[in-house]
């Protein structure tokens, strides 16, 4: 339950667009609740590639995830990013965001969790990057694969383009 209304705070008030990331050892007298691991809680829009970014990230620090819950909620959110209510996913004027709950090994080291929050905060931001470019590099693609066309020096790069297109980006 501690860990729900922690996650819960975290995501209470969010802007679209912007990732919000706790990294902490939970203790009963400040969190609420107490875990004998090391806690990453993820509140963001929903994107692919997110969880398995993410634990690499973790993975590339040493560290051992023990626990990943990751519901994909459908949230109603007010002009200043309060969350307003929780909907079914997908229902009408509700936004699917993920909220990511990892356990791992714990750790005590400042600078081993300054340097695992900067890292875990470059890689949503780099997700975030591929995801909002990749309808622009799929356009490029066409554009190649159109102006190719009738190109009978080199068919196989259309013939590559193609496929990268169909589904294989």
């Amino acid at each position: 339950h501690g860990a729900a209304v922690q996650h819960h705070r975290l995501g209470a008030v969010r802007q679209p667009g912007q990732a919000a990331v706790a990294l902490y050892t939970p203790d009963f007298d400040r969190h609420g609740w107490h875990n004998s691991h090391s806690v990453l809680d993820i509140v963001t829009d929903d994107m692919p590639f997110l969880v398995d970014s993410v634990t690499q990230a973790i993975y590339r620090h040493g560290l051992t995830i023990h626990h990943i819950m990751h519901p994909l909620l459908g949230i109603e959110r007010d002009a200043k990013g309060a969350l307003v209510k929780t909907h079914e996913r997908g229902a009408a004027g509700s936004h699917t965001e993920s909220w990511i709950h990892i356990e791992f090994d714990r750790i005590s080291d400042p600078a081993l969790v300054d340097a695992l929050r900067q890292d875990v905060e470059a890689v949503l931001a780099d997700v975030r990057a591929a995801v909002e470019d990749a309808a622009p590099m799929r356009e490029r693609i066409q554009d190649a694969i159109t102006s190719l066309a009738g190109n009978t020096e080199h068919p196989e790069i259309a013939e590559f383009l193609n496929w990268i297109a169909d589904g294989n980006f």
